[in-house]
């Protein structure tokens, strides 16, 4: 039978036409409907992007992020294509047709040759024109037989029969799949793609318009020096860009008909031509064969797959490179609207509650300024003061200072910033973990699984972005923290600037009845207070400006390297480097655990190291002394003697109220006492217990200057009642028992005593318990050949009258860890009580403290070695003070080592003049104290006695050294000439700005320890 082509050709067009064209035009219809939806939000975005940001930026940029939220649902459901990667999941109606059509077709069907299959053509291929000749010669032959039968059918007159006609088998079933099933997919296959590449392009001009309308915000928001970018994005004609894709999409689809038609012509064409040829030697059956169709479907197949998987990447790629492009916009819109937000907010609190109560402050001083001034005689000034200095106590400290220090809380200004970092924090925890990537930006071809890359934006933010917006933020906070915790600390001194600057006149016009002099000091005073409010204001006027600043430049910042994310080379370099911090992180945990055990067992190495050395270096000084080698001794140079002499002329040259705060004697003042938490909480403890008639007596011990007295004043001013209180400080070495039983009989108010069971009688007869306090433990003994009688007779009143006295005494920690070697005198009290070294923050702050009363402000000098320093020069204005005060602290602390009578000693040696109400600091002299190291014997014993007893007479040296008294004189003169030791009350006592070094010579002697 002939196939009927025409018939073939009409039902699988007919098929095409009606179930595979319409999910072509389905696609083409959302795309349609996707294009027009973009209209109205690029519309609405290039409204926001055009409209007046000094109007109300705020509601701009929600308007602006509102309509990217919008674009987001809208792009997401858009490009997901599913998991469709084939023709058949793809378009399932049209082949579910088309395999019934070939499956219900004739398995094989027999035709005729024509007479064409046995004549040679042009087109022919080689081997088959050699054939055809044969083979018709064959056919020739194999039709002789009819031929001679019908010759004689002619003579014969009978009816010629029909020459043999050739017949060809066709596998119908197995040409139809493989020409109108593979061969036609293959055209499917191609028109799909070019609808895949229309969508994608079209897709990717579409957010084109969009990243142009985002460039535009950005562009008001960070503007460049080039704006020709900008005034083309204003031009940009949205409508008419929308009516060019539409009108392609149009086209397209119109085109489809005859592109079907064009790509299925060689199709059919072929087919037919198979069809005619089939089984003959032109088209041999093996072409057919069902493992060659096999072997076409599966490579038809994979071919499918490619361009489906390919624009299904494609698509995955386009739309998230999109939705992480918008994302990344929507925390930078975002970001900005927090910004105005909580910019707003710092300020308005600053504005409205900070600096109205702080011109409140400045204004009640002034009155009082103004009121002290009026006062015109001693006792009418006298009245004044005393009135200013209730006013200062019930107005300023317990009214308007807590008040603006409450508000100062309730503002949260360091909160401010938390929350704005919290919130940026919230958007990236928000961004979506993992998302594909792909080296492209043009999207126009299928995208192979090899070329894709998972990624974490949220990583890269955390990685890349994050960290310096959050280091920015958190050096913001750290800044607002440290000058807000300033601003209360300067608050709570202003208070305390008027009232010691008033006390202060009042102490010198009672003492030295100086009126004009004593009025100079309290106006000064409450005018540098004043002072102060204004510094505070402008403080609170400068963090308003900070913060905008600092915050707006960390969001610049950050919102720039969120733009730079838009970039995809820029990703793949950011993955890059943090897969290598990774392996870094790795190696560097191993690396961390080496060092650490290598630094577990270098310590034990430098310590028998430096012990090594120190022998040698022994050894080989003591060699050059023998073979007469070793240098001359180095005497006190001038220009270190000079300066210690002239130390209390230096000190005397300052203001009388900087004097006064920085003048070395026990604290009577609660304000400027610090810390001894711990020591106070043994005092309670051994007073609780006292007071249950357990063994008590205390005794504090502590380095000459540490505070000892300063602590007992604190804990009386706590813990005075219900007791009396009997106190007393051996001022001076008590050399035998007659002066101590003067002594105790001045200090209880009675006759002298001639006997210690005297003593004991009494005070255990008393008729209510006392606390005796006796200072200055040190002074009851000599270091000589019986020279505890009176400190053993001590001990003995201690132990046999604890339970109705309660013993407090001090003693210097030379001088006791002296006795409790000696004698155990750790074994006469119930309780001994060290006091441990301030830290070095603990000095800073009691140094600090104590100036900023003065109202003075300060600047610090810097010396000609910093001067001359690199790091110093780069350094900004606002940048050295900062510098100068801490090079400055680290000498002080070095000096001090703790004792806070040295850091006094040291502040006070480091000031250099006042100017303007500003206070110079510079650090002394680098002088060398190498002088020390060779004293003489006799000048480093005399030392280590007077450290040990704080102080002696000359008569208790030449005891204490079995020398004559000249002799004593004569070292005491020297060693008081070159400054070493200076006179106080009658007592020689070492120098103290030589203290620190005279205990590191007597310790490196092994003399004290």
């Amino acid at each position: 039978m002939k196939e009927n082509f025409m018939e073939v050709r009409q039902v699988v067009d007919s098929l095409v036409k009606l179930k595979f064209l319409p999910v072509l035009k389905n696609q083409i219809k959302l795309q349609r409907e996707f294009i027009d939806k973009s209209r109205n939000l690029l519309i609405q975005l290039q409204q926001a992007s055009e409209t007046d940001l000094s109007s109300d930026k705020t509601t701009y940029l929600e308007n602006v992020l509102t309509v990217n939220k919008k674009i987001e649902k809208l792009i997401t459901p858009y490009f997901e294509l599913g998991n469709r990667t084939s023709l058949q999941e793809s378009f399932p109606d049209f082949y579910i047709a088309l395999e019934k059509f070939i499956t219900e077709s004739d398995k094989r069907v027999i035709e005729f040759q024509d007479p064409e299959r046995f004549v040679k053509k042009q087109t022919d291929k080689l081997h088959i024109k050699i054939r055809k000749p044969v083979k018709k010669f064959f056919y020739k032959i194999s039709n002789i037989p009819i031929s001679i039968s019908n010759l004689f059918r002619k003579l014969f007159r009978k009816p010629i029969k029909e020459k043999k006609v050739w017949k060809q088998f066709v596998l119908l079933k197995n040409l139809r799949q493989y020409h109108l099933y593979n061969n036609l997919s293959l055209k499917l296959i191609e028109i799909t793609r070019k609808l895949f590449q229309l969508r994608s392009s079209t897709a990717k001009e579409l957010w084109s318009v969009y990243e142009s309308l985002d460039e535009n915000i950005n562009q008001k928001h960070y503007p460049s020096g080039d704006n020709n970018s900008l005034d083309k994005i204003n031009e940009l004609n949205i409508q008419q860009k929308i009516s060019e894709l539409l009108v392609r999409l149009n086209q397209f689809e119109e085109s489809l008909i005859n592109e079907i038609d064009n790509s299925f012509e060689p199709v059919f064409a072929a087919y037919e031509a198979d069809y005619l040829t089939a089984g003959t030697i032109e088209n041999p059956g093996w072409k057919l064969r069902k493992g060659v169709l096999k072997r076409k479907n599966k490579q038809i197949s994979e071919s499918a797959s490619r361009v489906f998987n390919g624009w299904k990447n494609n698509f995955t790629s386009l739309g998230d490179d999109w939705e992480m492009n918008n994302e990344l916009y929507q925390i930078r819109y975002n970001t900005l609207i927090q910004l105005d937000k909580y910019s707003s907010v710092f300020k308005s609190g600053i504005e409205k509650n900070l600096i109205p109560r702080s011109n409140e402050l400045a204004s009640f001083i002034k009155k009082l300024n103004t009121e002290l001034d009026l006062s015109k005689n001693k006792n009418d000034l006298l009245n004044s003061y005393r009135e200013t200095k209730s006013q200062i106590n019930q107005e300023l400290t317990n009214k308007l200072i807590p008040e603006i220090t409450a508000i100062i809380l309730d503002q949260n200004l360091t909160g401010i910033v938390a929350e704005f970092d919290n919130l940026i924090r919230e958007e990236i925890n928000n961004v979506k973990q993992k998302r594909v990537l792909v080296k492209t930006d043009e999207y126009d071809k299928e995208i192979k699984d090899s070329e894709i890359n998972i990624f974490s934006p949220r990583e890269i933010l955390e990685y890349s972005t994050a960290p310096k917006f959050f280091s920015a933020t958190g050096k913001l906070r750290t800044f607002i923290n440290s000058q807000v915790q300033q601003i209360q600390n300067e608050l709570a001194e202003i208070d305390h600037i008027s009232d010691f600057n008033v006390e202060s006149a009042l102490n010198l016009l009672e003492s030295e009845n100086d009126t004009e002099k004593s009025k100079t000091i309290a106006l000064e005073g409450l005018d540098r207070a004043v002072k102060k409010i204004v510094e505070i204001k402008n403080k609170f006027d400068n963090l308003s400006i900070i913060f905008d600043s600092e915050l707006s430049s960390a969001t610049s910042e950050f919102n720039s390297d969120l733009k730079s994310l838009t970039e995809t080379e820029k990703i793949f370099n950011i993955k890059l480097t943090l897969a290598k911090a990774k392996a870094i992180k790795r190696s560097k945990h191993v690396r961390e655990k080496i060092v650490q055990n290598i630094k577990n067992a270098l310590p034990q190495l430098l310590s028998l190291a430096q012990k090594g050395l120190r022998k040698t270096s022994e050894s080989y000084q003591k060699i050059r002394e023998l073979i007469g080698l070793a240098p001359a001794a180095k005497v006190i140079a001038s220009e270190v003697s000079d300066y210690l002499a002239e130390t209390q002329l230096a000190i005397h040259r300052l203001p009388f109220v900087y004097q006064r705060l920085f003048e070395v004697k026990p604290l009577n003042d609660a304000r400027f006492f610090f810390g001894r938490e711990p020591e106070l909480s043994k005092l309670n403890k051994a007073l609780t217990n006292w007071q249950k008639e357990k063994f008590a007596s205390t005794i504090i011990v502590g380095e000459k200057g540490s505070g000892s007295t300063s602590l007992i004043n604190y804990f009386l001013a706590n813990n005075a009642d219900p007791y009396d209180i009997i106190r007393s400080s051996v001022l001076e070495p008590i050399p035998d028992l007659d002066s101590f039983f003067k002594l105790l009989s001045g200090i209880l108010k009675v006759p002298k005593f001639n006997s210690i069971e005297e003593i004991i009688e009494y005070l255990n007869k008393l008729p209510a318990k006392k606390v005796i306090i006796l200072e200055n433990l040190q002074r009851l003994f000599l270091r000589k050949v019986d020279g505890f009688y009176v400190l053993k007779a001590f001990f003995e009143i201690i132990s046999k009258t604890n339970k109705n006295i309660f013993w407090i005494s001090t003693c210097t920690i030379y001088g006791w860890v002296y006795l409790d070697k000696t004698i155990h005198a750790f074994d006469y009290f119930g309780y001994v009580i060290n006091l441990t070294k301030l830290d070095e923050d603990q000095i800073t702050n009691l140094v600090s403290k104590r100036h900023r009363v003065s109202g003075y402000n300060i600047e610090y000098e810097a010396d000609q070695s910093i001067l001359k320093s690199k790091s110093f020069k780069k350094l900004t204005e606002e940048e050295k003070q900062p510098y100068l005060m801490k090079k400055y602290f680290i000498e002080l602390n070095n000096f001090a080592q703790g004792n806070i009578s040295l850091a006094l000693i040291f502040w006070l040696r480091s000031a250099k003049e006042i100017v303007d109400d500003e206070i110079k600091i510079g650090s002394p002299p680098d002088l060398d104290y190498s002088f020390l190291a060779n004293l003489s014997s006799d000048k480093i014993f005399t030392l280590s006695a007077l450290l040990l007893h704080d102080g002696l007479h000359e008569e208790d040296h030449s005891e204490i050294f079995s020398v004559p008294l000249n002799k004593s004189r004569l070292l005491f003169l020297l060693l008081h000439d070159d400054g070493i030791i200076v006179k106080q009350n009658d007592l020689y006592i070492v120098n103290p700005l030589l203290f620190r070094q005279i205990v590191s010579l007597l310790k490196s002697k092994n003399i004290i320890h």
